[in-house]
């Protein structure tokens, strides 16, 4: 048995512009043409978008063409019109105008109320974020969960998108950031982790794997915390060149305080310092790099041995940094597979930028940094790959 407010109740179109656009209208998904940047869909995320404010038909029709040059524009505009309301009739949705006009204002019909996520997301968060820090903790949980991601990203070379999704991006930020504060205050370590992971999967190369490492450390969790900073300082190095912020790196000094173990367990705790394979020389990253470079500088000091620390840098074959591409990818790989072959197992090398690795020479003398190099070039001479590196080396301490 059904009531009548069921009988009388208007399903509600669903709409969505994070991440990718799509409208559904009950149980049907659905875009009114295949591509999501012509212009009929193009005119309906206008309209949707502009909400009960509306949009004039100047501006619409500016955003349409923006650049372009259109010979008979209102013509035109007309014709897309025709064609985006005969569209929606088709995709099932009750007969209607479906775009109306008041004083030169275009509306989207009343008659079919909707939904959209970047309005509810935009409410949702403003209001939030002008709220006491946890008393909009229920609003900042919806916020993030509705932004999937940037706002039309098919049109985003569109000037009037391009202020909407900076604008949205910012209020997403904001959100997490609040929203993050909250949870740490009341340790609830997983949901930090999981809005941190969501965040860092949208923009990776913002920093969010240090909210995600400080959940992980919190929930004890310390392996997932080393791996999610490995992970991380690999992608920054390929897409930037760059190190991990110092934020990254205090947590991963963090990460030591938190393993505990039962001193008298000595024997077991051996094991877990032991190395798996030991063959070829040792990698490490940077940070790990420092430490071992300063405590070895310490030792040579006392046994009055030297040790040399060469740079490797990846060029473009006349002497100049490469900057990448699919060619300098197959030499970057093949470049560390011979440091990892040539070297000794007691030497240590680490990936420095996107194109240098560091390699520090314990216990050798110049004369013998030629032969080294010498190896290395020999595993790439296969390719011809040892003329695309050069080499420069400083002692670092010793009696030479």
């Amino acid at each position: 048995m059904t009531c009548r407010g069921q009988e009388n109740m208007k399903k509600v179109l669903e709409v969505s512009m994070f991440g990718t656009f799509r409208m559904q209208y009950g149980n049907q998904s659905f875009i009114i043409d295949r591509k999501s940047t012509t212009k009929t869909n193009r005119l309906l995320q206008i309209i949707l978008h502009a909400g009960a404010e509306g949009v004039t038909r100047e501006e619409l029709m500016g955003r349409l063409w923006e650049n372009e040059e259109v010979s008979n524009p209102s013509n035109s505009f007309r014709a897309i019109l025709f064609r985006v309301r005969k569209l929606l009739k088709e995709q099932g949705l009750p007969e209607s105008d479906y775009i109306i006009s008041r004083k030169v204002i275009y509306y989207w019909t009343p008659e079919i109320p909707y939904r959209c996520d970047c309005i509810s997301f935009e409410e949702k968060a403003e209001h939030a974020l002008k709220q006491a820090e946890a008393s909009g903790k229920t609003e900042l949980e919806e916020a993030v969960r509705l932004y999937r991601g940037e706002f039309l990203p098919a049109l985003g070379a569109s000037e009037w998108v391009i202020f909407w999704a900076t604008k949205y991006r910012k209020l997403y930020m904001s959100c997490v950031k609040r929203l993050g504060g909250i949870y740490r205050d009341e340790q609830e370590y997983q949901k930090l982790y999981e809005i941190a992971e969501k965040a860092a999967v949208l923009y990776p190369l913002d920093d969010w794997q240090v909210y995600q490492m400080e959940a992980l450390i919190a929930m004890k969790r310390s392996k997932e915390a080393v791996a999610l900073y490995h992970k991380t300082e690999e992608m920054l190095l390929a897409e930037l060149g760059s190190e991990p912020s110092k934020s990254m790196l205090e947590q991963l000094k963090r990460i030591s305080s938190c393993v505990t173990e039962d001193a008298t367990h000595i024997q077991a705790i051996q094991e877990k310092l032991e190395e798996e394979g030991e063959e070829g020389a040792f990698y490490c990253s940077y940070p790990v790099f420092i430490e071992n470079y300063r405590f070895a500088k310490r030792v040579l000091q006392r046994t009055g041995k030297s040790a040399w620390l060469l740079m490797s840098t990846i060029t473009d074959g006349k002497g100049c940094a490469s900057e990448g591409g699919v060619h300098f990818e197959y030499i970057r790989a093949e470049l560390e597979q011979a440091l990892k072959s040539s070297l000794r197992s007691g030497d240590l090398y680490t990936r420095y930028s996107a194109n240098q690795y560091l390699i520090l020479l314990i216990g050798i003398e110049e004369e013998n940094c030629g032969l080294v190099i010498e190896r290395i070039n020999q595993r790439m001479e296969r390719t011809a790959g040892k003329k695309y590196v050069k080499y420069h080396k400083v002692l670092v301490n010793g009696t030479d």
